[in-house]
């Protein structure tokens, strides 16, 4: 992949991170494909309840703009994510995998979980 266009999609993307939520993002990774469609994701602290959420969007315009983002952990209790990951196969499906960390920090307990998604991130499984 073109580093010019990887740090151009990169700052695109966090100054319109930044504008929806200063300081509550984390965690982000980005993935281009050969015909230049730009996946993204991430981790976000919803700040109006103790808990963080993996979300993904998408690009197809090269950066300049982004498919509204996609809630792909769901999580329904108060946890924290850690160590969201993506990898999109060669056909195009999305896959997405986290830790879920409840209750205990230290020393971390938890569950992983894995989501796909089959039609370029519109839907990603449950």
């Amino acid at each position: 992949m073109n580093m010019n266009l990887f740090r151009y999609v990169f700052c695109h993307f966090m100054k319109r991170m930044a504008l929806l939520a200063i300081l509550t993002t984390f965690d982000p990774q980005i993935i281009v494909d050969s015909g230049g469609t730009i996946d993204v994701l991430w981790t976000e602290d919803n700040s109006a309840q103790p808990r963080d959420d993996v979300f993904f969007s998408r690009s197809i315009d090269a950066g300049l703009s982004f498919s509204t983002p996609i809630n792909v952990s769901q999580n329904p209790g108060a946890s924290a994510i850690q160590q969201a990951w993506m990898n999109v196969d060669s056909s195009g499906n999305i896959y997405v995998t986290w830790r879920l960390i409840g209750g205990n920090l230290f020393p971390p307990q938890g569950n992983v979980y894995f989501s796909r998604s089959t039609d370029g991130g519109s839907t990603f499984s449950p």
